[in-house]
């Protein structure tokens, strides 16, 4: 295996961890594509096989991590937002007739 193959995977790999640590979905989405077109460039042993899969599975651990937080933090702005906005109007009777 050339070299400069394995290094250009190992920096495509690296490239994807930056991204996804760096908490910027496009940036990793990117990096994921650059990381696939140079993973399929040619055939694989089963090792860099399994390496590919462990960081795919971080990779999808670590975003669906960031989504949850990101909701938290969207339902605490909401709540924040809600205790300082005009009260409704609430009528406790009702006309018969």
């Amino acid at each position: 295996m050339p070299r400069s193959d394995t290094q250009s995977l190992n920096d495509c790999a690296n490239a994807v961890r930056a991204a996804v640590e760096s908490h910027d979905p496009r940036l990793a989405q990117a990096a994921l594509r650059t990381y696939c077109a140079c993973f399929q460039a040619r055939p694989r042993e089963l090792t860099e096989v399994a390496e590919a899969r462990q960081l795919l599975e971080w990779s999808l651990q670590q975003m669906s991590t960031q989504k949850a937080q990101i909701a938290e933090e969207l339902m605490s702005l909401k709540r924040f937002c809600d205790a300082y906005s005009v009260p409704k109007r609430v009528h406790t009777w009702r006309l018969e007739g």
